[in-house]
């Protein structure tokens, strides 16, 4: 069972042209004793699309727990603020060779997110960006996704959902052919655009899944 030893949130602010970040280390315990740090950072991601009007970028790395062997599934839930001059996204990887406590584009295996008014499914593997449209109406959001997984973390099927409606993404069918297993060890949140100046991210983890708050 996991518990978090605190709540406290990644608040990383830009301010009069400077970067001004307060880092704040959370510990995320499992029945084991074993302990994963949590920190933010401020790193360039020069394939994101460019802001409406901000030019900054607010990145948190966040170190997840191995699943245990035979777990069945992988859940998680982005909740945001989503207008049509905004960008979030969440990206999954394997910190590489560097082991910097980060995740770089190509250590990134997937992404979900959105920009702009539309959610977008992604991967440096692929050219094509799938994207579908936001369903109902307000910027408060919340997507949630389901993979099931099979043996070595194979991911067979998976769902992604606005609210309680599944979401269709423009030319893709099933599962990627390039997400064939969940074994990533890290998630990287990116917020840019309009708010990114005052945004805030916090993880937790709910019932089971990990829950990416930007606000």
């Amino acid at each position: 069972m996991f518990a978090w030893g605190t709540r406290e949130i990644f608040n990383n602010r830009l301010e009069d042209g400077a970067v001004m970040i307060r880092k704040s280390c959370v510990w995320l315990f499992v029945a084991m004793g074993v302990a994963w740090p949590l920190f933010a950072e401020r790193v360039e991601v020069p394939r994101l699309p460019e802001p409406v009007f901000a030019d900054t970028e607010v990145v948190t790395n966040v170190c997840l727990p191995r699943l245990k062997e035979g777990s069945r599934f992988f859940n998680f839930e982005l909740r945001l603020e989503g207008t049509a001059e905004n960008n979030v996204e969440v990206g999954f990887g394997k910190d590489g060779a560097l082991v910097d406590g980060g995740l770089s584009e190509e250590e990134i295996g997937f992404k979900i997110g959105w920009d702009c008014g539309r959610w977008f499914v992604a991967s440096p593997k692929n050219a094509v960006r799938p994207e579908a449209e936001a369903l109902g109406a307000g910027d408060a959001r919340r997507l949630s996704g389901t993979l099931a997984l099979g043996a070595q973390g194979k991911v067979e099927r998976w769902v992604l959902r606005e609210g309680n409606e599944r979401l269709v993404f423009e030319g893709l069918e099933g599962v990627p052919p390039w997400l064939e297993r969940f074994d990533f060890e890290m998630a990287k949140v990116v917020v840019r655009g309009v708010g990114a100046r005052t945004a805030s991210v916090m993880v937790e983890l709910q019932g089971g899944q990990f829950v990416f708050i930007v606000r």
